[in-house]
């Protein structure tokens, strides 16, 4: 797969730029050379890791779940994603290891005069929504990363290489906008005969048209 050294070498950067790192295994195939490579990769960087073991709610991951842990992270949470099973946990214990977590649970518990939501509606009053939407292959992932300034997303010449709406915040001249890289929108019935995945990726591209504030 050509993409396939450009979604590594976004994988390895996500890693070395993260303040956590959750890393998933699926607990139904058990410790695989894959989960060693990536296992590796973290301890390299050194990061804090939380291994969360999902598809835990499948009987045939009973048996492998206990292999996993061999991987050597901890804490090992056991979670279903797929029904929300072990969630709550997992949040809690990312929140519990990011940074200033203690600070920002005092300003908390204290009360806060921003309102409920802690202060994070004060944080995202003045950003402006920007959507990047047009055609498979015309250049939007090119211009997210010029604006950006960085290989933000993945750029190929293959149509099709977003699926997801992929955002990222960019302050220019004292202003904060969130950019957004949206799939590329084809007629309605090429999308209806190519299958579900496109027609699941032009939704989501709608919807970020419809969320924001400008639509480029």
């Amino acid at each position: 797969d050509p993409l396939h050294a450009m979604v590594f070498e976004r994988g390895r950067r996500a890693m070395e730029e993260a303040d956590l790192v959750v890393f998933l295994v699926d607990g139904r195939d058990g410790r695989t050379s894959g989960d060693d490579e990536i296992a590796g990769a973290l301890r390299a960087v050194g990061k804090s890791v939380i291994l969360a073991v999902n598809k835990i709610d499948d009987r045939r991951a009973r048996g492998g779940v206990l292999d996993l842990y061999a991987l050597g992270f901890e804490p090992v949470l056991e979670i279903a994603a797929e029904h929300g099973q072990g969630i709550g946990d997992l949040l809690d214990e990312v929140v519990s290891r990011l940074p200033n977590a203690a600070t920002a649970g005092a300003r908390g518990s204290n009360g806060n005069q921003n309102g409920d939501n802690g202060g994070a509606g004060d944080a995202t009053r003045d950003e402006v929504n920007v959507a990047i939407v047009g055609r498979p292959n015309v250049g939007k992932s090119s211009l997210v990363n010029r604006l950006l300034r960085e290989e933000r997303v993945l750029v190929s010449d293959m149509p099709g290489t977003t699926r997801d709406a992929v955002d990222a915040v960019l302050h220019w001249h004292r202003r904060r906008f969130r950019i957004v890289d949206t799939a590329g929108i084809r007629r309605p019935g090429r999308v209806a005969r190519s299958g579900q995945v496109e027609s699941v990726s032009v939704v989501i591209a709608r919807r970020a048209v419809e969320s924001a504030d400008v639509a480029v």
